[in-house]
């Protein structure tokens, strides 16, 4: 199963080839929705910023696949145990 750093690693863009953030994430959307065939997963953030899909704060990519999703559940669950 596909997860966001295998499909970002496909993109020869980087962030700072785009005008903006909002277009850098709505190009990575595209690129997850390509490669999976399903709709990418919206990153959400605490208070301080970090994403709680992928654990990082400010180089989140905005957008996750539902494996990324997943495994973030799983290991959410792992710690709550």
């Amino acid at each position: 199963m596909l997860r966001t750093r295998d499909i970002l690693s496909y993109m020869d863009d980087l962030p700072k080839k785009y005008k903006s953030r909002r277009a850098y994430e709505t190009a990575v959307r595209k690129k997850i929705e390509t490669f999976t065939g399903s709709a990418a997963v919206k990153a959400w953030r605490n208070k301080g910023g970090t994403c709680q899909v992928c654990g990082e704060n400010g180089r989140c990519s905005g957008w996750h696949t539902w494996q990324d999703l997943a495994d973030a559940v799983d290991n959410w669950r792992k710690r709550k145990d």
